[in-house]
């Protein structure tokens, strides 16, 4: 191997670990119900922008999956970290309806200045900002919409609890 080329591979993967979160796992982070309250009020202002009149209800919650956070590098190792999750729930929602709402969903998105994808009947935004990422998936053989939102990880009570694997 050339020396330039090990150069650029170790440039690539010191960006990786960069990118992976591997520069540490931090030892204090808001709590997983503060981590809620964040995500869920980023849903709510974004349903109030852009419900064109569907009715989401079914909140359902979350803030004991760690399956996303493990010991970066390894992909396993579970930390003590979770994600506060969030999800709600519009049905029935005709295809016309949905294709409008992610249509309305990406651009008010966009305009917050979050990172978008969209595939067919999935959309997501992430921003490094606030550290939360927010989908919303339409399912036309259930003819059911779900919008939902996760935080990074996070410790339940904001510091490491007794057993946690940092």
């Amino acid at each position: 191997m050339t020396p330039s080329r090990t150069h650029l591979i170790l440039v690539m993967i010191a960006a990786a670990v960069l990118a992976g979160g591997c520069a540490g796992t931090p030892k204090h982070t808001i709590t997983a119900q503060k981590a809620l309250e964040r995500v869920d009020g980023h849903l709510r202002s974004t349903l109030s922008a852009v419900a064109g009149g569907l009715r989401f209800s079914g909140r359902e919650t979350d803030t004991d999956d760690g399956s996303s956070c493990t010991k970066a590098m390894t992909g396993s190792g579970f930390t003590g970290q979770v994600q506060a999750q969030i999800e709600y729930t519009a049905s029935p929602v005709t295809a016309d309806a949905a294709g409008r709402f992610l249509d309305s969903l990406g651009s008010h998105w966009k305009s917050r200045s979050h990172d978008v994808t969209r595939t067919g009947d999935h959309i997501g935004a992430y921003t490094d900002r606030d550290n939360y990422f927010l989908a919303a998936n339409y399912n036309p053989e259930r003819r059911e919409l779900r919008l939902s939102g996760s935080s990074e990880c996070v410790w339940r009570d904001g510091t490491p609890r007794p057993g946690d694997d940092p």
